[in-house]
């Protein structure tokens, strides 16, 4: 039972976490059909969307105590997976944290003033979203559970396709200073200069 209340925790907060972020990410284009409200919107759903992916944190952590297909990663070495996962998990939270503050209030809130962000962003377009979608294996580490590792990998597309979304959104929203910018910033790392 305990398995089940898992993993519909673990679905319902991945779907309504993934359709509120989707909506989330996209303040330039729905200001475009229901104007300027269209920012505070998309904070609010962001919001929401978190509550959602806690929902599914909360899924994980509960599926461990289950009895059915929770399988370990180990079960010789379980103190060395979950110091590997803490490692993992604090250096993928040190970083989301730390492009959370470059991001300033826009991280959550959207704000239409907000100008193209320094620092990290320098090096990499999305850093949060990077340090997110793999904080989720660090989860499953700590939680020793190989079945959660494993599910871990669905985390991965979404939150690329998060990416997308969201940098057309910003291509709306900054125009030819968005473009020039993916031009020398890759989504998850610097592009090298052309020669």
């Amino acid at each position: 039972m305990i398995s089940l209340v898992a993993i519909i925790l673990i679905i319902t907060g991945a779907i309504f976490f993934s359709i509120l972020y989707f909506i989330s990410v996209q303040p330039a284009s729905l200001a475009l059909r229901i104007g300027d409200r269209a920012f505070r919107l998309c904070g609010v759903l962001r919001m929401v969307a978190m509550i959602f992916e806690l929902l599914a944190v909360a899924g994980y952590i509960l599926f461990v105590f289950g009895d059915m297909y929770n399988y370990t990663i180990t079960v010789q070495n379980v103190l060395l997976i979950r110091i590997i996962g803490i490692l993992f998990t604090a250096a993928t939270l040190v970083f989301m944290f730390i492009g959370a503050a470059v991001a300033g209030k826009e991280a959550a809130l959207p704000n239409k003033e907000t100008e193209l962000y320094g620092g990290l962003y320098h090096y990499m377009r999305h850093p949060q979203t990077l340090s997110e979608m793999l904080s989720w294996f660090g989860i499953a580490m700590i939680l020793n559970s190989l079945t959660l590792l494993l599910f871990s990998i669905i985390w991965i597309p979404l939150f690329i396709s998060f990416t997308v979304i969201e940098d057309n959104d910003l291509a709306v929203r900054f125009g030819k200073q968005y473009l020039d910018y993916t031009e020398k910033v890759g989504i998850f790392w610097k592009k090298s200069k052309k020669k």
